[in-house]
């Protein structure tokens, strides 16, 4: 299993940071393994989202799942092909906004063909990879938000 968290304080007001992070629309904009969205009708706080994922697998697969909007929590989580979590914490710091975010990606079966391609040494370089698309990720909402 990979899971990444980072947290940063950005300079942008939480309510213009939520709009953006809350439209499932941004994801390809926010994390470069999302390559493109469908996006499903609203019900309640939940969208019906399928995201084309590059990770681990050979090309970009299909993950459909669910885009959650809270007031302070923007989730997105998929079951299949593999276990993905995608989550933004949203606290107001003064005009700033602290965010923590989280990446969890859980092989389970397929760690094994995976563990072929590489073995650990590939899920380690993955993690790492996936580490920095998150910092840079957040880099990018900051500048999207501010304009």
């Amino acid at each position: 299993m990979i899971n990444v968290e980072r947290q940063q304080t950005l300079q942008v007001a939480i309510d213009t940071l939520h709009r953006l992070l809350s439209n499932p629309i941004n994801l390809p904009q926010l994390l470069p393994r999302i390559k493109r969205v469908e996006i499903g009708k609203r019900d309640g706080s939940e969208i019906p989202v399928v995201a084309h994922i590059s990770v681990g697998l050979p090309g970009a697969q299909r993950y459909p799942g669910i885009f959650r909007v809270m007031s302070s929590e923007i989730v997105f989580e998929a079951q299949r092909p593999l276990l993905v979590l995608a989550r933004w914490q949203l606290r107001p710091e003064g005009t700033a906004t602290h965010v923590s975010a989280q990446l969890r990606i859980d092989f389970g079966a397929m760690l094994k063909p995976f563990s072929r391609l590489g073995g650990r040494h590939a899920l380690t370089a993955l993690e790492r990879d996936i580490a920095s698309e998150m910092e840079e990720s957040l880099r990018r909402a900051e500048r999207l938000a501010q304009g």
